[in-house]
């Protein structure tokens, strides 16, 4: 139930969050399709789990707000490439990215969310869960040795 007013910006946040969760909903599936280590089809699928449990809650707010909602992604991925085509480093590396843009975006809802209270905290929430989220993320990487580690800086001996 509505409880407080939106901003203008704040109902563009709430449906620009939804978009960038159903494009990453797309991704992470194309990615599972392609994916050959076993530990990174369970580790998208745990993400998938996370994004999906909020796209319900992003969903409602938009319900509840009566801002538009986007237009769903497709339920299944159809392949028409060569899985051996896609390497999972570089599917790793892409998702890294959106991730990063994901915390990008949640703080700047947080710091634009100036009307509404109780979305403001939804946005806060979602910065701490994307922000735990990229901690496991690239610790995961780099014990596969995929992420791209700049060298050290220092004095060369």
């Amino acid at each position: 139930m509505k409880t407080e007013d939106l901003s203008i910006s704040e109902a563009f946040h709430l449906w620009d969050h939804l978009n960038l969760r159903y494009d990453q909903l797309e991704i992470v599936m194309f990615s599972i399709s392609f994916a050959h280590d076993t530990s990174f089809i369970a580790v998208l699928d745990m993400g998938l789990i996370i994004i999906k449990k909020q796209i319900e809650k992003l969903e409602e707010l938009c319900l509840n707000y009566s801002v538009q909602v986007p237009e769903r992604p497709p339920a299944e991925m159809v392949q028409r490439i060569d899985p051996e085509a896609m390497e999972d480093q570089f599917m790793y590396r892409i998702l890294l990215t959106g991730l990063q843009n994901s915390i990008d975006l949640h703080m700047r809802a947080v710091m634009e969310t100036v009307r509404n209270d109780s979305l403001r905290k939804t946005f806060i929430d979602l910065f701490k869960d994307e922000m735990s989220s990229y901690d496991k993320f690239l610790k995961y990487g780099k014990a596969k040795g995929w992420t791209k580690t700049p060298p050290t800086y220092g004095a060369l001996v």
